[in-house]
């Protein structure tokens, strides 16, 4: 008996393996890799009453926890897995207890009530010439359920490629609502007027009845002071 203390130690040191989940799921809806101290994908996203597993491909211990802790894998060693089952719908961030950068969510869809989240409007207001502007995004919910937390990325077009400028966490949404968000844009170098393009769930975690009018745009103007550049011609944005 005193040959096997060893493994068992290592096997408490290292946790997980030992630590039953709520959910067991032979063939998950979904999988999420820990590897390289982060979740991957970040973002998942599922049906209600489908299961999320978690599986730890590093070489250290980690944790898969609700942020409102209403679950929890406990301690994952390397090799070990985690399976929950959502039963409905909404976005529900979680992170890693033992690494503090680590972050995801499982956003969960009810079939019936689909969001539909459109950009509205992208307005740009120049708030230092020359130098700051503030671009503010009105995110629309269209579709028959809520719309959960997710990224708008904002970017400006230059000689037609899109250069990021920010990204903004909408709240969530509900149906028939709307939200507005903010990026600040360091606009130093520029000049004239720019098309700005805005992205509601930029990252792609919602399934829509329509993907086209995520996409919105608008037009940020950006002007010198009087007298900055007398004499110097400037042909277009730079």
């Amino acid at each position: 008996m005193r040959a096997l203390v060893p493994a068992l130690v290592v096997a408490l040191a290292f946790g997980g393996a030992m630590v039953p989940g709520p959910a067991s799921a032979a063939d998950p809806d979904a999988l999420v890799h820990i590897s390289n101290f982060a979740f991957s994908p970040r973002n998942a996203t599922i049906q209600v009453g489908q299961t999320v597993q978690w599986d730890n491909q590093d070489f250290v211990m980690h944790t898969a926890t609700a942020d409102d802790d209403s679950w929890d894998s406990g301690t994952l060693g390397p090799g070990a897995t985690f399976s929950y089952t959502f039963t409905t719908a909404g976005s529900f961030p979680y992170r890693c207890l033992v690494h503090g950068t680590m972050h995801g969510r499982v956003v969960v869809l009810d079939p019936a009530n689909l969001p539909d989240v459109a950009v509205g409007s992208v307005v740009s207001t120049e708030l230092t010439p020359a130098y700051q502007s503030r671009i503010d995004v009105v995110v629309r919910n269209l579709g028959t359920g809520e719309a959960p937390e997710e990224d708008v990325t904002v970017a400006y077009v230059y000689h037609g490629t899109e250069h990021p400028i920010g990204v903004a966490t909408a709240p969530a949404i509900p149906a028939g609502g709307s939200a507005t968000v903010s990026v600040a844009w360091n606009t130093l170098g520029k000049v004239g007027d720019f098309v700005l393009v805005a992205r509601a769930d930029s990252t792609d975690v919602l399934a829509e009845p329509d993907e086209a009018n995520n996409v919105g745009q608008g037009v940020g103007s950006v002007l010198l002071p009087p007298g900055l550049l007398d004499g110097i011609d400037l042909l277009e944005p730079i």
